[in-house]
């Protein structure tokens, strides 16, 4: 069985690892996960669900009594090498290949969770580019990095009557989920530049918050790339998945960083517009 570590808040960490499964044509495996949301992406029976609520008893459970009854062929930690709180510290020694899917951290936040940990990395899997200090980390844990380029699906085509959304007007997205109030400082910056350029669009909010939106509707959906070829507009954060899927639609979309804790959403807009072309008026 392959036992993927998948930690972390929102959809993010869950699609990429759904995305990284299929890329893969991976069949036995095991989500590990404390979000719930995972059951949205995954049969419940590929998922060994550890409860947020007394994360670190839970975790200490899991791992005196779940752990020893797995047949782990391989492991696949993502994100965060440690664990998202340094649970790797705790695991026992392992006979199986140990796989990292790196993304950009902010080492400099993460480091002080950094823990004694048994085991190196068979292969590590980059998916952008990495600070400094996290990539000379990497190179003391294995000889084997490959740089990886996820395949996300293409966008599904939408009836959009059925979803009961006028033809008449121009279609502006917005796309954000897990946090309320972001979501809601994204549609407020929207609507300021609808104003500002005197336009009157319909707002189409994919989400999994329910907000009220004027002159639009809020919908639970995924994957929110199916309407981007609609879109007149997007606005979003620069999450990885985000920023990834948004690439072939740039030139519509405004993006919005977001601060995290670790994931660097300033850096990785900066590299996607820099790349690409200048940035538009309103972007930090």
């Amino acid at each position: 069985m392959n036992l993927f570590y998948v930690m972390g808040g929102g959809m993010g960490h869950l699609f990429r690892i759904a995305v990284f499964i299929k890329q893969f044509a991976i069949e036995d495996y095991a989500i590990l996960s404390s979000n719930a949301l995972a059951f949205r992406l995954f049969p419940e029976s590929k998922i060994i669900f550890i409860s947020p609520e007394n994360y670190e008893e839970a975790w200490k459970s899991f791992v005196s009594e779940r752990l020893p009854t797995l047949h782990i062929e391989k492991l696949f930690i993502d994100s965060f090498p440690f664990g998202l709180t340094a649970e790797f510290s705790s695991w026992p020694a392992v006979n199986y290949p140990v796989y990292y899917l790196a993304r950009r951290l902010k080492w400099s936040n993460y480091k002080s969770t950094i823990k004694h940990m048994e085991f190196d990395f068979e292969t590590v899997y980059q998916l952008e580019e990495l600070e400094e200090e996290h990539l000379i980390f990497v190179k003391s844990k294995t000889k084997n990095i490959k740089q990886l380029t996820l395949n996300y699906p293409p966008p599904e085509k939408i009836d959009l009557s059925a979803f009961k959304i006028p033809s008449d007007k121009l279609l502006w997205l917005i796309v954000h989920a897990f946090d309320a109030d972001e979501l809601e400082m994204l549609v407020q910056y929207a609507e300021e530049v609808a104003e500002h350029e005197e336009c009157n669009p319909y707002f189409v909010v994919i989400s999994d918050q329910e907000i009220t939106v004027d002159n639009g509707v809020c919908i639970r959906y995924f994957p929110a790339v199916d309407w981007f070829p609609l879109a007149a507009r997007i606005f979003c954060g620069a999450g990885f998945n985000t920023v990834h899927q948004v690439k072939p639609f740039l030139s519509k979309t405004t993006l919005i960083p977001f601060p995290r804790k670790y994931d660097d959403q300033a850096w990785r807009a900066g590299m996607l517009y820099n790349s690409t072309r200048a940035p538009e008026a309103g972007y930090d």
